[in-house]
Formats: C-alpha cells, structure tokens, sequence
C-alpha cells in the first residue's frame, strides 16, 4: 500500500522540515577526545570567568554554539588537560568571546569559528590575550545530512579551537613560571 497518497503535499514538507530541526551541540561533543596532556597545565588553576558572544540555536537555522554549552566543555577541556577549575583561592582567570561562528555553503560546508581569549592573573592583571581561529570543511559526498553535517563541522572546530587554547596557555604558562614577561 502507498502511504504517500493519503498526505498532502503540505503535509510532507512539514514532516520534512520537522525532521531537520537544529538542535544545539550538546558540551561532551565539543571536548577534544584525545588531549595529550599539557606537562606544563599539570596542577596549574585557571577559572572560567566568563563566556560571552555565544548564540542559541532556532529549531528552523543550524545549530549554534550557545555561551553554557561552550563553557562547559571549555571547563571539561581544561580539566582533561590536567588544569585545577575549581580551585578557591589563586588561580588564573579565563574570559573568551565567541567573535564569530559562520558556515558557508549548501552542499559543501566550511565553519569559521573565532573566539578571543584573555588570562588574567589572580589579581586581575591581563598576562595574555589573543584571537584563535580555527575553520573545517565537510563535503555533501562525506556526511549527507545536512543538520549532522553542520554538527560534525562545529565540533571539530571547537576541538581545534580548544587544542590550540592549550598549547598557547602552555607556552605562556611555561614562560611565565621561568620568569620571563613578554
């Protein structure tokens, strides 16, 4: 029996776009899998003081990266790289903006994704800030899907984005704990 025949062509295109709604990118998605962890991030304290620039995500756009979730899985990173967030007292403080976040593309997509950072010490003065971008590029022929498509590409660049964090807070860390100011 054709089912199709009992629905409205009206119908269809609802059940379809219903079907591709935007769902935000749950935290655990956007922490790197595989951090090698930073010798020099070992035991260091660094809060999160603010997330800001992020965006929610409308059921009928691409998902977008809201301010809590990338907080989350910025705190969850942090900890997998063996950095002390929830330490009380000293502790360095991290702020970043969410710049910018844009896909480009219908069937072949590329996510641009630049977020500043600054680090504070514990008496608020800034020892480091800088822009980290970071861009991925997923083809139709990799992952059809579109909605999963722009979920695959916004995770990955976040991962970037937040694997290179480290390696820049190591670097400065590392020279900070040698004495040595730039």
């Amino acid at each position: 029996m054709n089912w199709f025949r009992y629905f409205t062509p009206a119908t269809l295109l609802i059940v379809s776009l219903l079907a591709g709604c935007a769902t935000p990118t749950p935290p655990t998605e956007m922490v790197p899998q595989s951090i090698l962890e930073q010798a020099s991030l070992r035991g260091v304290a660094i809060q999160v003081t603010q997330v800001t620039g992020g965006m929610e995500t409308r059921s009928w756009d691409v998902g977008r990266i809201g301010n809590a979730e990338f907080r989350q899985a910025l705190e969850q990173t942090l900890r997998n790289s063996g950095v002390d967030t929830a330490a009380n007292g000293k502790s360095y403080q991290l702020s970043c903006e969410i710049v910018s976040q844009n896909v480009a593309g219908t069937f072949d997509n590329t996510m641009t994704l630049l977020v500043h950072y600054t680090l504070k010490d514990d008496q608020g003065k800034r020892i480091w800030a800088d822009n980290i971008l970071t861009e991925k590029e997923l083809a139709v022929k990799d992952v059809f899907n579109g909605q999963t498509r722009m979920r695959k590409l916004q995770t990955s660049a976040i991962q970037d984005n937040f694997i290179t964090l480290l390696d820049r807070l190591a670097q400065v860390l590392h020279v900070k704990k040698q004495g040595i100011n730039h």
